[in-house]
């Protein structure tokens, strides 16, 4: 979320009318609330951890805030959606995966009766690679060669810079619940009781 963050500000900054840090343990937001909406920001960009989302979110609209809200993976966690409520609609985010973290959820809400967490798919894919490499005589070698690995975040491969390219999906909140907005992924993401 950090990388999407700098690469925002970098593209746009001519026309980010506010940028602010918050320690992930702060929880009273209100005056962040009050100099973000002094500052009429069409959209805000959330890279805030849970509560402090839902919270500050809440207090942007319950002082009038009517813009957009985006966010990067960190929001989608299911007892924060709940605690936004009615903030949180309409907020957008880009989601690590493709189908294939769909039903990945699926999958392990069947076999555990709980609902992943937001960087389960990852977590599961970091470990089958590293699995993978470690089998290697140059582990190290090994990951930067993964050309076409299949997981649970899709079809995806390591980059030059170490890093890899996985596929990312947008998603929407509508009525507390998540919703894909792509148009070849059909209906709702899962996300359990």
């Amino acid at each position: 979320m950090l990388a999407f963050q700098e690469a925002l500000v970098e593209r746009l900054s001519a026309r980010i009318v506010l940028k602010a840090d918050v320690a992930p343990q702060e929880r009273e937001l209100r005056g962040l609330a009050v100099r973000t909406l002094a500052s009429k920001p069409d959209a805000v960009y959330l890279t805030l951890l849970p509560p402090q989302s839902s919270l500050f979110t809440k207090q942007l609209r319950q002082l009038g805030f009517q813009g957009e809200f985006f966010a990067a993976t960190q929001i989608e966690n299911r007892a924060e959606i709940i605690a936004a409520g009615e903030a949180f609609e309409g907020l957008w985010y880009v989601k690590d995966g493709d189908t294939e973290s769909i039903k990945f959820e699926r999958r392990f809400f069947e076999r555990y009766q709980t609902q992943p967490d937001n960087f389960a798919s990852n977590a599961y894919d970091t470990l089958r690679l590293l699995i993978q490499a470690l089998s290697q005589p140059n582990p190290t070698h090994a990951l930067e060669g993964v050309t076409d690995f299949h997981g649970a975040l899709g079809s995806y491969r390591a980059l030059p810079d170490h890093s890899f390219s996985i596929p990312g999906m947008l998603r929407i909140i509508r009525n507390t619940k998540v919703n894909s907005l792509e148009s070849n992924i059909a209906g709702s993401a899962f996300l359990g009781p």
